[in-house]
């Protein structure tokens, strides 16, 4: 499922991705196949660099509450929680074939109940290098749910 209808991650970043999350569901992986970065991605024409992001985000379901007469989290704790995890910065011109595995956990969070649900993300962001600097550009990134457990 595609997060941004104007930079599709899939026209963008066509990889093969396997994702895998522990069996509590507090962390997930994603393994990216080999691909040639010059070969396969679209940028925008300054971007230098990318990097691949992952994303774990937990959404509880929604219930109604009779004392409140009003729908609420099922899991309040699960409201918001999320964490990111990141690539290292990869060449846009880069030849050879980069394999990857990003890996995010939700830290000290507990197992997520039956009312929860936790989704699994993968993203790309562009950045333009000046100097040693990694500047992030504000255009042409894109994200895509790849797995909900």
């Amino acid at each position: 499922m595609e997060l941004n209808t104007l930079y599709k991650f899939a026209a963008i970043c066509p990889v093969r991705v396997t994702p895998a999350h522990a069996e509590n569901r507090t962390s997930g992986s994603l393994v990216v196949q080999p691909f040639v970065p010059v070969e396969m991605i679209t940028s925008h024409p300054t971007a230098t660099h990318f990097r691949l992001v992952q994303l774990l985000g937990v959404v509880p379901d929604v219930v109604y509450r009779p004392e409140s007469q009003k729908f609420e989290s099922a899991d309040t704790f699960y409201d918001g929680l999320h964490e990111i995890s990141f690539s290292d910065y990869i060449a846009m011109s880069a030849t050879q074939p980069v394999t990857l595995t990003l890996e995010t956990s939700l830290g000290n969070a507990p197992p997520p109940g039956p009312n929860v649900s936790v989704m699994q993300g993968l993203g790309i962001i562009f950045y333009e290098q000046i100097g040693n600097i990694h500047y992030p550009l504000s255009q042409g990134n894109g994200i895509q749910l790849v797995d909900i457990f």
